[in-house]
């Protein structure tokens, strides 16, 4: 089980966000990261959805139930940005953000 620092209890408007009770989201990009963002797949908009989060820690986001595909942006501390796109936020206990060194990005869902 992957072990983390619960940094935030995060509550999004509920019909801009979606997801399972209880979602952790992990940072596993390699950096830390200066803010992370959250948008519906096909938004323009993007949300902040934590103003920063360290390697391995985890975020617990509170959002509505009725929507699954997002797209997750994130700023590292030093410069750089990496984007997932299309990510489920339904019906998993946990999304884990991994970042290779070559900049390629994944989802790894529990």
């Amino acid at each position: 089980m992957r072990r983390g620092l619960a940094l935030a209890l995060l509550t999004i408007p509920t019909a801009a966000m979606a997801a399972a009770p209880g979602l952790a989201i992990v940072n596993a990009a390699g950096a830390d990261m200066s803010g992370l963002f959250i948008r519906r797949v096909g938004a323009s908009e993007w949300r902040s959805l934590a103003p920063g989060l360290s390697q391995r820690a985890t975020i617990r986001p509170s959002i509505a139930e009725h929507e699954c595909g997002f797209d997750l942006r994130a700023t590292f501390v030093g410069g750089g940005e990496a984007v997932w796109r299309d990510v489920n936020l339904c019906e998993v206990k946990s999304v884990t953000l991994v970042r290779r060194a070559d900049g390629v990005t994944f989802v790894d869902y529990d």
